[in-house]
């Protein structure tokens, strides 16, 4: 497993998130500036309230988006560690992880990737461990087999 191909994949899969998130703002927009005075009044000024919400929700959605894309910019996928901390590419005992943003599990090259951040609860247990270092998390011992 290469670190740079997945940390490529991943940034394609945030960059895709943030494209989704903007075009659903901006159809948002223009529905809602398009709609004219209707007759009906409060259930009018109801709707656009409900409008405006759901703009605001997608604006913070993509505006998260965005500070993934900027983690993972700073992010220097040809870098090795011999401690596992951010921008580590970590196999262990029960799964492959990258330290970088929180984004769940990926299916990358026929392997699930679990991308988490540092402050994750598991990302905060794997921090600063080695390979060979030993775990306990949620009743399992885990074993680190390689950092990258």
């Amino acid at each position: 497993m290469v670190k740079e191909h997945i940390h490529s994949i991943v940034t394609k899969e945030v960059n895709s998130r943030i494209s989704q998130l903007s075009l659903m703002l901006s159809d948002a927009l223009d529905a809602n500036s398009n709609e004219t005075k209707s007759s009906a009044g409060d259930k009018h000024e109801t709707g656009r309230a409900m409008a405006h919400l759901e703009q605001e929700k997608i604006a913070g959605q993509l505006s998260e988006m965005n500070k993934l894309a900027e983690i993972l910019h700073r992010i220097d996928s040809t870098q090795k560690h011999k401690k596992i901390q951010l921008g580590s590419l970590v196999e262990t005992s029960i799964g492959i992880f990258y330290i970088s943003v929180g984004i769940g599990a990926m299916e990358i090259d026929n392997s699930t990737i679990f991308c988490m951040t540092a402050a994750a609860p598991l990302g905060k247990e794997l921090l600063g461990k080695s390979v060979g270092d030993e775990i306990a998390w949620q009743g399992k011992k885990i074993v680190i087999i390689s950092n990258d």
